[in-house]
């Protein structure tokens, strides 16, 4: 049995497309040239956790070799991130297998255990799912644990995974430091180049990468100054698995580098045969002794609430992702939270190219997680610009679409309610509407998905206008939510469940409501007839003022 296995450095591990297998060296190199357009073996939420990883790292090692751009050969980043670990010219910290269980691992810490990790009596897990952060209730949805007999780089993916993004999962498992508090997550929101060509809506992998370690190279200084953090300015503890971890010992935040890359558990990695095993020791505090800075620790990724000075946490919704328009224009334009470095317009940033504005968490609540959710929103160079100087600008249109839209989105759900109560009621009350069921609510989280999609161009749109364009473009706006909530309001009528012979009431009378109620907020819609009849619903309908 060998004593090391599975070098990054040196070993070909990583499936990419183009280019097959590569180093890690290797893997940095071609994203610096923009060559890679995704990874095989890469599920989708851990994209994110890869993603930061790869910057951090990247950043890291370029900085302790005074480097300011990232270099485009392999024998210059495998030269780099040797750099990071010069203390051990057996690359035992690149090695994703250790047996030497007192020396450290990749992102995996020497433990004083020793030899007796590896006895018999031990649990061993054979798959790399059975690490990642995702919490299934049942074995019917995503399956658990079923990766058996995985490549090198599903391990590799499952331990960053774990490693960067874990929250508290039951006792001995604690979370990371850089989210608020072991049920929240850690969130990721960044800028990156957007393909003009292709027209794509995902980043490529390599100029994203590329962009975010020389403007966290450009702006390190900046950075740490403003700080309120006492980083030091040269050398931090940048890898977090190189020292001895017991589980009761912790690190302190003023001794790491402002770009570390922590660990969140005590994993190790075996071999036994051709086949690789983790096993698991628990730890009674955190890697990190942090729980005082709630998640506020320089992430480069991470918004910071600015009046409770803590992380971000993501709510889960039911429609249509966590990062839905009214969540975006709070967290990109309130000023309720400072935007992490990486998501600010760079001085090496283009103000005539198109971005992506990127914004990717895993949801998690107590002992669950509550998806995976994802939004890259194409938005100029100008616009990104003009957040810090015509911020207020930006979230008072924003907010007035808002609640535009929640015009329309009331009408909906008090003319539905109407219609479920079988017409009883010409006006429902706020109970009624509050037990709307999943038959009509439904149409509500149609209407809002429709204007999700119009929302930010019509935005950059407004804002860009001249004051008489900007109000066109305001009364078009709205005309838009009509059509679209009218839209869905039509196919509720046709579809939502009732008795039939107080059918014709309840429509009658859900129409009346939703007019009245359109015509009470935007008068100048009530001349205007519903979008011509497909001829399912009852013409008669149609002209009730009941």
């Amino acid at each position: 049995m060998n004593s090391l296995r599975y070098n990054l450095l040196t070993e070909a591990l990583f499936s990419v497309v183009p280019g097959g297998q590569l180093t890690l060296p290797g893997l940095m190199a071609a994203l610096s040239r923009n060559e890679v357009t995704s990874f095989r073996a890469l599920r989708a939420h851990q994209e994110p956790a890869w993603h930061m990883f790869l910057v951090q790292l990247g950043a890291l090692a370029l900085n302790r070799a005074n480097k300011l751009s990232c270099p485009e050969s392999e024998q210059e980043w495998l030269d780099a991130l040797r750099g990071l670990t010069k203390l051990y010219p057996d690359d035992a910290p690149w090695c994703m297998v250790n047996m030497d269980a007192h020396g450290p691992a990749f992102m995996q810490a020497p433990t004083p255990t020793g030899e007796g990790l590896w006895s018999s009596d031990r649990q061993r897990d054979y798959a790399p799912d059975s690490l990642d952060v995702l919490i299934t209730s049942r074995n019917h949805d995503l399956k658990q644990a079923v990766a058996f007999n995985a490549p090198p780089e599903d391990w590799v993916y499952a331990l960053i995974s774990a490693q960067t993004n874990e929250g508290a999962v039951g006792r001995g498992n604690l979370s990371i430091s850089r989210m608020n508090g072991g049920f929240s997550s850690r969130t990721l929101v960044s800028l990156a180049p957007m393909s003009g060509a292709s027209k794509i809506t995902d980043p490529m992998p390599g100029s994203w990468f590329r962009r975010n370690v020389e403007v966290l190279l450009g702006t390190r200084e900046i950075v740490l100054e403003g700080s309120a953090i006492d980083f030091p300015k040269n050398g931090g503890t940048c890898l977090t698995w190189l020292p001895m971890w017991d589980g009761e010992s912790q690190l302190e935040v003023p001794e790491l580098d402002i770009w570390f890359i922590e660990i969140s558990r005590r994993y190790r990695l075996g071999v036994a045969g051709s086949q690789t095993f983790a096993v698991r020791e628990g730890s009674s505090k955190t890697r990190i002794n942090a729980k005082e800075f709630k998640g506020s620790l320089e992430d480069p990724f991470m918004p910071i609430s600015i009046t409770e000075n803590k992380a971000f946490h993501l709510h889960s919704e039911n429609y249509p992702s966590a990062f839905s328009y009214n969540r975006v224009v709070d967290l990109l334009f309130s000023g309720n939270w400072e935007l992490p470095v990486l998501a600010r317009f760079a001085p090496t940033d283009a103000q005539d190219e198109t971005y992506l504005m990127v914004m990717a968490a895993l949801a998690r609540g107590q002992c669950k997680t509550d998806g995976f959710h994802k939004r890259c929103l194409p938005i100029s160079g100008r616009i990104v610009r003009a957040f810090g100087p015509r911020q207020k600008e930006l979230h008072e249109i924003a907010s007035a679409m808002v609640a535009e839209i929640g015009n329309f989105k009331f009408a909906l759900k008090a003319s539905l309610a109407v219609l479920a109560g079988d017409g009883k009621t010409t006006k429902a009350s706020p109970d009624e509407m509050k037990r709307i069921d999943g038959r009509a609510a439904r149409f509500i989280r149609d209407f809002e998905r429709m204007a999700d999609e119009i929302f930010f161009p019509e935005l950059w749109l407004r804002f860009e206008a001249e004051p008489d364009a900007a109000n066109e473009a305001r009364a078009v706006f709205v005309r838009k939510l009509h059509a679209k909530a009218t839209e869905a309001f039509k196919m509720a009528l046709m579809t939502v469940p009732g008795l039939s012979s107080m059918r014709h009431r309840a429509q009658a009378r859900a129409t009346a409501s939703f007019r009245r109620i359109v015509a009470s907020k935007h008068p100048e819609l009530l001349s205007q007839r519903f979008p011509q009849d497909t001829g399912k619903t009852p013409p008669q309908i149609e002209g009730d003022q009941s």
